[in-house]
């Protein structure tokens, strides 16, 4: 269970390093969820994760642009 827990942990902080924000809080999130630990980890999956910019986002503001 722990080496489960673990994988988690470390394929969230992959995510959000690999992922954009719209502002500084990149590095927030990321000094969340490494000294949170798992709690920081279920913080970001509830709070953080609607904060990123996906590819569709990007897509519209160049669609909006025209």
């Amino acid at each position: 269970m722990f080496l489960g827990i673990f994988a988690h942990w470390i394929k969230t902080i992959v995510e959000i390093a690999n992922s954009k924000f719209a502002d500084i809080s990149k590095t927030s999130w990321l000094l969340v969820v490494i000294l949170l630990g798992g709690l920081g980890m279920i913080i970001y999956h509830a709070a953080g994760h609607s904060q990123r910019i996906t590819e569709q986002d990007n897509t519209s503001e160049v669609i909006d642009a025209f």
